[in-house]
Parts: C-alpha cells; sequence; structure tokens
C-alpha cells in the first residue's frame, strides 16, 4: 500500500492507511467532535443522510507546532467549513459535502476491519483543478498522519511543516493540469489476477510491455513494491531504447500506476494507471496514460503504442482480447 494518496479519477483523490482498531474506535474518531478535533477539526455533526456538518479547524490545536505559516495567517485563530451528510452506514462508511452549494466537492470515509487493525480508504471527489487537488491530499495526509499518531498514542507531528513538505510532494506526484490524456479499455478473458500479475512479472512482461515485433528485449527488471522501479529496454535496430519508471500505487488485483519515461535522468515524468474490473468471462482493463501537454503532438502514436502493447498482452495471455 502506497504511504502516498493517488489520483483515481479527473477531480479525485483518495488515500489508504492501515491504522490501530478496533473499527468502532476509529469511527468515533471520525464522528465524534471532541475525538475528531485532536486530528482535524471539531464541530458538530448530524449522523444521517442530509444532516449538518461543522468542521471547526484550529490546527494549532493539532500538535506542538503553534507558528502558522504566513499564507496561512487567515487561519490563524480557525476557521469553519460547513457541509453535508451524503451517506451514513455506521461503522463503515461516512460520506459529507466538504463546503456547500452545488460546487461542493465531497469527501468519504470507508472503514474495513483488518484483524485487529482497520483499513481507512478516503476518497475525495469534484475537486474543481490542480492545484485543489494537490492542496487536498496534502492535506489529509498530514491530518490522517496525525490521526494514526493519536490511535498510536505517539507525539503527533507537526502540522504545518509536514503539510509543507507533502506539498511540494504532491506538487511533483500529481499529473499537470493541462495534461494530455490517452485512455483505452480492453476486454479479457483472463481473470482480473493473471491480468494483473502480468504486468508485474518480468518473464511475462517482456514479450508484451514496451517490446516491439522487430526489436529484442535485452532488459527486463521490475522491483513490485511501491517506490520499485522497472527498465525495460529494447533494442531497436542497433539502438537501445529503454522505458524506466517508478510504482507509486500496487493494488491487487484492482490497480496498477506507475511513472514512466523513455530518458535516463529525465524529468519529464507521465503517469500510467491501471485499473482491472471483473466481467463476464474475465475482465475488463482501463488504461489511462497522463503527460504533459507539451507531448500533444505524440497523443496518437502514444495511443498506437498502447494498443500494441494490449494487443501484445493478450497473445501473452493466450487469450483474445478485444477492444
Amino acid at each position: 500500500m502506497s504511504r502516498f494518496g493517488v489520483v483515481t479519477e479527473p477531480g479525485t483523490v483518495r488515500i489508504e492507511r492501515v491504522l490501530p482498531g478496533p473499527i468502532e474506535r476509529v469511527w468515533a474518531y471520525l464522528t465524534e467532535p471532541e475525538k475528531r478535533a485532536k486530528w482535524l477539526a471539531g464541530g458538530p455533526m448530524e449522523l444521517r443522510v442530509g444532516g449538518a456538518v461543522q468542521l471547526r479547524f484550529h490546527h494549532a490545536d493539532l500538535s506542538a507546532e503553534k507558528a502558522v505559516p504566513e499564507r496561512f495567517k487567515a487561519m490563524d485563530r480557525g476557521h469553519t467549513m460547513p457541509g453535508r451528510v451524503t451517506r451514513c452506514q455506521p461503522p463503515t462508511l461516512l460520506s459529507f459535502t466538504w463546503g456547500d452549494g452545488p460546487a461542493a466537492s465531497e469527501v468519504t470515509f470507508e472503514l474495513t476491519p483488518q484483524g485487529k487493525d482497520v483499513l481507512l480508504v478516503l476518497t475525495h471527489r469534484r475537486l474543481p483543478d490542480r492545484k485543489g487537488m494537490v492542496s487536498v491530499a496534502s492535506g489529509w495526509d498530514t491530518h490522517v498522519g496525525i490521526l494514526e499518531d493519536v490511535l498510536e498514542g505517539r507525539e503527533p507531528r507537526p502540522f504545518w511543516s509536514t503539510h509543507a513538505r507533502l506539498e511540494r510532494e504532491y506538487d511533483q506526484r500529481l499529473a499537470p493540469e493541462q495534461a494530455v490524456v490517452v485512455r483505452l479499455s480492453r476486454r479479457f478473458e483472463a481473470s482480473p489476477e493473471r491480468v494483473f500479475d502480468a504486468w508485474l512479472d518480468p518473464a511475462m512482461a517482456r514479450k508484451f510491455l514496451f517490446a516491439t515485433s522487430t526489436g529484442q528485449m535485452v532488459r527486463a527488471e521490475i522491483e513490485p513494491r511501491v517506490g520499485g522501479t522497472f527498465n525495460f529496454t529494447d533494442r531497436r535496430d542497433g539502438e537501445d531504447i529503454e522505458h524506466i519508471g517508478t510504482y507509486l500505487a500496487i493494488d491487487r488485483p484492482r490497480r496498477l500506476v506507475f511513472t514512466f519515461h523513455t530518458e535516463r535522468g529525465s524529468t519529464d515524468l507521465s503517469r500510467v494507471t491501471i485499473e482491472i474490473a471483473p466481467a463476464a468471462a474475465g475482465c475488463e482493463l482501463t488504461l489511462t496514460h497522463e503527460m504533459d501537454v507539451k507531448w500533444a503532438e505524440f497523443k496518437d502514436r502514444t495511443e498506437g503504442g498502447w494498443t500494441m502493447i494490449l494487443d501484445g498482452l493478450a497473445k501473452t495471455l493466450g487469450q483474445t482480447g478485444t477492444a
């Protein structure tokens, strides 16, 4: 599981974290004002669909770090965020709007027991732009980190300096605001697990991933972990073409996210998301490649390249892939 939040679709950020249970305790820290104030914000919350939410933020109370950065001085004395509950299924599901009016975004908390621990999946949807996504991702990552500290009985990490560090990190991780997006879907007869595993198994991946019919795959290295890297080198007409990236999220068999570029040391990172959903007699794979707008002229070639790769995946699996 990645420690960083990820973008699952336009305007949507998701953060996953395993917290110490039991689930009723974590639910209390989401819904009871006094407990919620220890990591996010106090204020009342009516636990019913349509119920009012008043999140009363006072960041100086979250940690020993009291000095507010200059650009957030307006929050020095705290501020209030209104909202409305949209879903409530204690103790596993809570959604509410972040703000009011038609432009409000929505945050969802999903809790799932994992032995003595609890998996928290936090999803914030309907964010208006990249700037908002960077702000929300870094903010939630900081707040959830403090929740983790509180539940573990540790001294809470400093809020503002942690937020500033994560804001810089997310600014590098999230796709450019004006991104070129290539999206392809393909049906496979194989199971989601088999299709997913093919992307992380070097012996299988070298047969289709970045391979060309006239080239020779001379290198196929994979570190199948979040933060791990890959390198596929295809020799074409005597020239070695490297395909390099880092895994940002690995959620078998549903989702795989990685950065991608073709030049060692390049800072021009694009992001590829593979999503796999069960379907009748197999699964459906959706591939989304986001890259900087300056590469717009290569959109058609990129789409053609991924089409060839998905065709190769179908052949490697020994089954028919259909668009």
